[in-house]
């Protein structure tokens, strides 16, 4: 079995606007060894929604909900604790990735 190289972490709240793109840009990514963790702050939108689609659609994508509130910094710590890969690379809602930054970062 292989080790995840790259657990991305994902903290997401009412981003529905940005996050298919997002989410595609990490699917496309030219380097395939990572894991995806998805986790809602209790959105009022369609974001949780979005992401439990594509956690249908690869099975390297995890998503969670919040039962409340966490704000970014704790959400992002609570997200931490799922991760199983060597690198943690950390993400937001509305960042749209090049093809190679995951392949760009395997250096090692």
């Amino acid at each position: 079995m292989e080790f995840i190289k790259f657990s991305i972490l994902m903290c997401i709240k009412d981003g529905e606007k940005y996050i298919d793109e997002q989410i595609q840009s990490i699917i496309n990514q030219d380097f395939s060894n990572w894991e995806l963790i998805i986790i809602d702050d209790c959105s009022t939108d369609c974001s949780f929604q979005i992401a439990q689609n594509y956690e249908k659609l690869d099975n390297r994508i995890l998503v969670k909900k919040n039962p409340i509130t966490l704000g970014v910094k704790n959400n992002f710590l609570v997200n931490s604790h799922f991760q199983k890969g060597e690198w943690i690379v950390f993400c937001d809602q509305d960042d749209i990735w090049e093809l190679n930054k995951l392949s760009s970062l395997n250096f090692f």
